[in-house]
């Protein structure tokens, strides 16, 4: 993440404009979209993987993601999964698990 971002801003895009890889009906790669540290491309493929793990239809899914997003850039998961260069599969583990303490 790059470090001149406030951990409290959200970021925001017209929904009309979703990445060629949403478009295509596949998320891209954490690895593709933690490199690019693009804290909008970060939130939508977030907002993908809550979309597929919140099972609950009375979830509000925008405050989830804001919720864990802040969660991950404020433990610095983010940057560790880059560093440690976790693959597709242990990223979405990790996410998994913490997202069941959520």
């Amino acid at each position: 993440m790059a470090a001149n971002a406030p951990p409290h801003t959200i970021p925001s895009r017209e929904l009309e404009h979703p990445s060629p890889n949403l478009k295509a009906g596949r998320p891209p790669a954490w690895s593709e979209v933690l490199s690019s540290e693009d804290p909008v491309a970060i939130w939508e493929r977030l907002q993908v993987f809550v979309r597929s793990a919140v099972t609950s239809r009375e979830a509000n899914l925008d405050e989830v993601t804001q919720g864990f997003f802040l969660l991950l850039l404020a433990t610095g998961r983010f940057d560790a999964y880059k560093e440690e260069r976790f693959s597709e599969a242990e990223i979405e583990l990790d996410l998994m698990s913490l997202f069941r303490l959520e």
